[in-house]
């Protein structure tokens, strides 16, 4: 009996749900429409609100990013003509210490120089009287000057 019953509970089951089966697709079921027409249409608004509040906020950052990046050029302009204008200062007042110093260093040379030709000159004299004294010994002497013998090589 057991073996009956585990076959025939089975079958009483699927005979139930054929019959609620059955019973569900006979049964007229009434869609409204309206409702789902009236869904849809407050979601396609949302979506268009939506649309148009992205489209408004792209724009207004467009502007945004637009006046950033002019202000960005003009602060960078400005400070690179800074920095023009302050390499200018600085290359003229360079190149004016250099022309100073340039016109010191020359007064310098023309002193030193001055100051060397007038110790050659002193020299010059002394070698001069050394040779008058030397020519004036040999001649009390008697004897001929003779010129110094160059070696080269």
């Amino acid at each position: 009996m057991n073996d009956t019953l585990l076959v025939i509970v089975p079958i009483l089951f699927l005979l139930v749900i054929l019959v609620l089966q059955i019973f569900l697709l006979r049964r007229k079921v009434s869609v409204d429409h309206g409702s789902f027409q009236q869904n849809f249409e407050s979601i396609e608004k949302s979506y268009e609100r939506a649309e148009r509040v992205v489209r408004d906020e792209i724009t207004v950052n467009r502007e945004e990013i637009t006046n950033a990046a002019r202000q960005s050029r003009e602060e960078l302009g400005n400070t690179l003509k800074g920095v023009g204008d302050t390499l200018t200062l600085t290359i003229g007042e360079m190149s004016k210490s250099q022309s100073k110093g340039l016109v010191a260093f020359g007064e310098r040379l023309d002193k030193l120089a001055q100051g060397t030709e007038q110790k050659l000159h002193e020299a010059l004299e002394t070698i001069e009287k050394a040779q008058t004294r030397s020519r004036a010994i040999w001649a009390l002497h008697g004897l001929k000057p003779q010129r110094p013998r160059v070696f080269y090589g």
